[in-house]
């Protein structure tokens, strides 16, 4: 029984990731599947730090975790992204599905890339899920941001980059609670205490500009080869 603890965490952020989906598509208030997404985040860093710490990692475990995170840090935040964009045109609908789609390229890489035991090589998925739901955060507390995120010009390049982030060839920040040294306590450091700050001050709408600043982070630490 024990081995399958970190898998009841890893079916919680499933099942947030398809209520969520259902809250989206039934008219429900879009802040009930960002709240559902957060807590999926907190079940998701839960599975695997309970497996190292009852030390009943596997494979089952990893592609289960790839699979539940397809759903939630997938697909949800494709639907977040319209949303965002504020229209039912299908040319924003299909730049949404961009995220879901790169998504799982992501996923895939992750699973067979032996580079990406200790760090990650693209944004990961609830990095890039939490963007959107800054995004959400952002538009819903600031009204005047609607407009200006949702016109064509800013949409359509924003979402394919945030996509294509998933993907790209970049080393980025891993806060993983696997080892302790100067280095990682300095990376800890460094983009946490500003990212709780700015949330101290603008509340989840902070998870969008935190997205930036963490890839900044990921770049200066890697060119000073932290």
């Amino acid at each position: 029984m024990k081995k399958h603890i970190p898998n009841l965490f890893t079916l919680g952020n499933l099942a947030c990731g398809f209520v969520a989906i259902f809250f989206i598509l039934k008219g429900y208030p879009i802040l009930w599947a960002c709240w559902l997404v957060m807590f999926a985040g907190v079940l998701d860093f839960f599975d695997g730090f309970v497996a190292r710490a009852l030390k009943v990692s596997g494979e089952l475990g990893k592609q289960l975790d790839s699979l539940a995170d397809m759903v939630t840090f997938g697909i949800v935040p494709g639907f977040l992204a319209w949303y965002v964009g504020n229209s039912d045109s299908w040319l924003i609908f299909s730049t949404s599905a961009l995220i879901p789609i790169f998504s799982a390229l992501r996923l895939a890489k992750f699973n067979i890339d032996e580079r990406q035991h200790d760090t990650f090589i693209g944004v990961p998925t609830p990095m890039n899920t939490f963007f959107w739901v800054g995004m959400v955060f952002l538009i819903i507390q600031f009204p005047l941001f609607e407009n200006i995120i949702s016109e064509p010009s800013i949409f359509y390049p924003l979402t394919i980059f945030s996509a294509l982030m998933l993907v790209a060839n970049i080393p980025m920040l891993a806060l993983k609670f696997k080892k302790f040294d100067k280095a990682f306590y300095i990376k800890l450091f460094v983009f946490v205490l500003p990212s709780l700050i700015a949330i101290s001050f603008l509340g989840l709408a902070a998870l969008a500009p935190i997205y930036f600043f963490y890839l900044i982070c990921s770049v200066v630490f890697k060119l000073i080869l932290l």
